[in-house]
Order: structure tokens, then C-alpha cells, then sequence
């Protein structure tokens, strides 16, 4: 791995166990002051605009990535990609804005919705502007290798939406507020991320119109199959948050979401991954550079397995002291859908860094025919199980959907020449993941304090994982001692 794609890893992983302690501290204040009630109308709400942003975002966050990517010490380049990109966005937005609080005045939608619930459609059209200049200028951040910015101002996004939330809640403003919220922190972080880039390539590409010459056709082109693709993947992550509320209500919404969040706490590795290797890659299949890409591919593939695994195994573990703990007892049906979800939650998070790869490369109908029979898989089987069993019928459905993108990626990626599993060591990973659960399970069961769980299982899985790895050589010394060294000469 090289040190710019090392750094920009780092960078982005940093970013994501920031978010993650602040969702770990921040999400289950949010969720207790709003209730499981309110909680639901606010995953609905959230289910509904992250798939309505996939579409307005039309692609610009990971075009943007791909194309500087490809020539990212090109100026005029650059900056025509750049200018090419805001424009896009900003039509797109304002056109989305204007159709979004146009509907959110229509009676028929608050007979449907309901009186509360049809009033967020509003705040929801006031936020797609700033959500989509945010994602632009991010994207560029990262295209320009300025990860060490990008990353610390989505911290604080983060960190912003979830504590301005609780204030807007406490307030009275229930799931509005939490909203209210949101669109502060996507205000906040376009600013920030504005002045960077007019700081480091001018304030000129801000005005100027995209050469003629530059071929919109292709950039067009990527940004319409990325819809597809981003909408197929957001509708695999919230479909399932939408059907239990419209079969079972929003209670049970709510505590499906709970299971959900904390899943996705897992896949703080395999995002980071995502994130970098988009952008990392363009140039390296620009180069034909296929054997570089395998060995990367398969790498941090590997790598993913481990740290998944060992999240997986201790949460596994952990679940039921683990959300009475960040939760609440109220939350306690969340374990069961919780357990349920982790097998497909490490499959999705093998598939992650595939993802980027393949996209990287622009052959994006592959992806959508991977990612799409996964999104019908899930849709399936959440209308057939849903009705019969609840949240646990849904948890099922999506750790199904969510383990196929994992047989779906790997044969999309042996279609371009790339090998996966040409040194993935599963045999030994898995071995050591399964002797850890051997000895913390029991561990667990005899301690009778949750706080004292909770303290003593985790890093005493985490001691044993990591020396059974290095006994079965699921990662060698000498690796172990080249990515310290490379991160040394990295911070110096």
C-alpha cells in the first residue's frame, strides 16, 4: 500500500472511529430524549431523504473523486472537473429543492404522513442544497489528497448533527428538531470545506465556465449509473426501516433503526477503505496496472475480514449488556434483530472495498448488476417476512441481501482479472475469530454486571484475536512491523 493511499487510509479511518465514538456517545442521548416513538418518525424521515439525496446527488461525490483522481496534479484539469461538478450540483439542487417543499404543501401528503410527518418534508427540501454542496466539496477535498481536512470537518458535521439535534429535542421540537439539527451541521461543514479548496486551487474555478473540450458525455455518463448504483445501495440499507414501519409502526421502526446503527458501527474499516480507494485507484487502471490492483484488492480485503470479525465476535458477544447499556432497557428488543443482522454485516463489509475498485475502473454495470440483484433479494424477502415475523423477519431478509453482495462482487471482480482471494487467508482468520468467541463467550456468561461485561470481554477478546492470529498467521510479524514502519515515516 502506498503512502499516499496509507495516509489518505489513515486520515479517513481516524475520521471514522471519531464518528463512531461520537455515535457511540451522542446516538442513544439523541434516541432517549426523542423516545422510540419519535425515534421512528426520524429513521423514516432519514430512510426517505437518504435515498431522495442518492438521486439529486446524481453521482457528483464519487465523480468528482474518480476524474481529478485520475489527473490530480493537472490544474487545468482539475479545475474544469471542479467547475463542471458545482454547476451540476447547484441546478440539480435548487430543482429538487423547489419539487420537494412544492409536495411537502400538498393536503394529500399530510393525509398520508400525517400531520408531523408531512411538515418534515419541508426541512427536508431546505437541506438538500447545503447536503449537496457538502458532498462536492468533501469529494474534492479528498480528490486533491486533503483527507487530513476533509475528514476532521465531517467529524465535527457529526458531532454538530447529533448535539444540535438533542438541543432542537429537549426544546420540544421532537424529530424536527433532530432534523433541525442535521441541516445546521451540512450548513457548517459546505462553509469549512469551501474555504479549503478556494485555498489551496484559487477561487477561480468557483465562476469560470468547464472547457468546452472536456467530454461531459463520460462524466455524465459515470454520474447516471452512480445514481442507479448509490440508489440500489441505499435502498438495500433503508428499505427494510420503511416496510416494518408501514407493516408493523413506528415503535418497531425504531427499534429495528437501533440494530441498524449499531451495526454499522462495524464497518468503520471497510468505509475508510471505500472512501480511499476510489479515488486511489483511478490512475492505477488509467496505468493497466491490474497486478498492483489484485495485490490491493486482496490485501485489503484480508484486512477487512480481521477487523470486522473481531467487532463482530465481541458485539456478538456483548449484544444484550451492550444496548441496555447505550440504549436502555426500553430497547431491549433490539438484541434479537441485532444478532440477526451481524453474519450479512461482515459480508456487506467484504464487498465494501470491491465496491470502490470496480468503480473506480468506471465499469459501473457491473456493480449495478451486483448490487441490484442483492437490492431485489432484500426487497423480496422483506415483503415475504416482514408480516410473518416482524423485526426478526427483517433482520433475516437484510443479513441474506447483505451476505450476497459478497458472492455478487467477487464474481464481478473476477470478471476484470482481479483476484480477491489470491491471499485472504480466511481459514485462519476464522479460526482464530472462532476460538475467541470459545473463550469470551463463557467469560461474558459469568460476569453479572453489565458495566463490568462490558469492561473486562473486550480486551481480552481483543488480546486473544490478536495472538491467534499471529500463532496462525492470519497477519505475519514482518507485516505487522512494514505498516508500522510506513505510518512512522508517514508522520515524519
Amino acid at each position: 500500500m502506498s503512502r499516499s493511499i496509507l495516509r489518505g487510509f489513515v486520515s479517513i479511518l481516524g475520521g471514522n472511529v471519531g464518528r463512531t465514538i461520537t455515535s457511540l456517545i451522542l446516538t442513544p442521548i439523541l434516541i432517549r430524549v426523542l423516545g422510540s416513538t419519535e425515534y421512528g418518525k426520524y429513521a423514516f424521515a432519514i430512510a426517505l431523504f437518504t435515498p431522495l439525496m442518492t438521486i439529486v446527488n446524481a453521482g457528483i461525490f464519487q465523480g468528482v473523486r474518480r476524474y481529478v483522481g485520475q489527473h490530480p496534479q493537472n490544474d487545468k484539469w482539475r479545475d474544469n472537473i471542479f467547475s463542471f461538478y458545482l454547476r451540476t450540483a447547484i441546478v440539480v439542487a435548487i430543482i429538487a429543492t423547489i419539487v420537494l417543499i412544492a409536495i411537502s404543501t400538498q393536503e394529500q401528503i399530510w393525509s398520508i404522513f400525517g400531520d408531523e410527518l408531512g411538515s418534515t418534508f419541508f426541512i427536508l427540501g431546505i437541506m438538500i442544497v447545503p447536503h449537496q454542496l457538502y458532498k462536492l466539496f468533501r469529494g474534492m477535498l479528498m480528490a486533491l489528497d486533503l483527507e487530513t481536512v476533509s475528514e476532521p470537518i465531517h467529524l465535527l458535521q457529526q458531532v454538530v448533527m447529533k448535539g444540535a439535534g438533542i438541543i432542537f429535542v429537549i426544546t420540544g421540537l421532537g424529530a424536527t428538531g433532530a432534523l433541525l439539527g442535521y441541516g445546521v451541521s451540512l450548513l457548517l461543514a459546505s462553509i469549512l470545506c469551501l474555504a479549503y479548496i478556494i485555498r489551496n486551487i484559487g477561487i477561480q474555478p468557483l465562476f469560470k465556465s468547464p472547457d468546452p473540450k472536456i467530454t461531459t458525455r463520460n462524466l455524465l455518463g459515470f454520474n447516471t449509473l452512480s445514481v442507479v448504483h448509490a440508489f440500489l445501495v441505499g435502498s438495500l440499507l433503508n428499505v427494510d426501516v420503511i416496510l416494518i414501519r408501514t407493516f408493523v409502526g413506528s415503535a418497531s421502526a425504531g427499534y429495528y433503526k437501533a440494530a441498524l446503527v449499531v451495526t454499522s458501527l462495524l464497518w468503520f474499516v471497510p468505509r475508510s477503505l471505500n472512501t480511499v480507494l476510489l479515488h486511489s485507484t483511478a490512475s492505477m487502471w488509467e496505468n493497466k496496472d491490474n497486478q498492483r490492483i489484485s495485490i490491493l484488492a486482496s490485501r485489503s480485503t484480508r484486512y477487512t475480514l480481521m477487523s470486522t470479525l473481531l467487532l463482530t465476535v465481541g458485539l456478538g458477544t456483548l449484544a444484550e449488556p451492550f444496548i441496555q447499556m447505550y440504549y436502555g432497557r426500553e430497547f431491549i428488543s433490539t438484541v434479537q434483530p441485532l444478532l440477526l443482522l451481524l453474519p450479512g454485516t461482515v459480508g456487506y463489509a467484504l464487498a465494501r472495498p470491491v465496491m470502490a475498485i470496480i468503480q473506480s475502473r468506471g465499469n459501473l454495470r457491473l456493480m449495478i448488476a451486483a448490487t441490484g440483484a442483492a437490492a431485489l433479494l432484500n426487497v423480496l424477502l422483506n415483503v415475504v417476512l416482514i408480516p410473518a415475523y416482524g423485526m426478526s423477519g427483517a433482520a433475516i431478509a437484510t443479513s441474506l441481501s447483505y451476505g450476497s453482495m459478497l458472492l455478487f462482487y467477487f464474481v464481478s471482480s473476477a470478471t476484470l482479472d482481479i483476484n480477491i482471494l489470491s491471499d485472504m487467508r480466511t481459514i485462519r482468520i476464522l479460526s482464530s475469530a472462532a476460538f475467541t468467541g470459545i473463550v469470551i463467550v463463557p467469560l461474558s456468561s459469568h460476569i453479572s454486571s453489565n458495566i463490568l461485561s462490558l469492561l473486562i470481554v473486550p480486551p481480552v477478546g481483543m488480546f486473544i484475536y490478536i495472538a491467534a492470529l499471529l500463532l496462525l498467521r492470519g497477519i505475519k510479524v514482518d507485516e505487522v512491523h512494514h505498516i508500522y514502519g510506513q505510518i512512522t515515516q508517514m508522520r515524519n
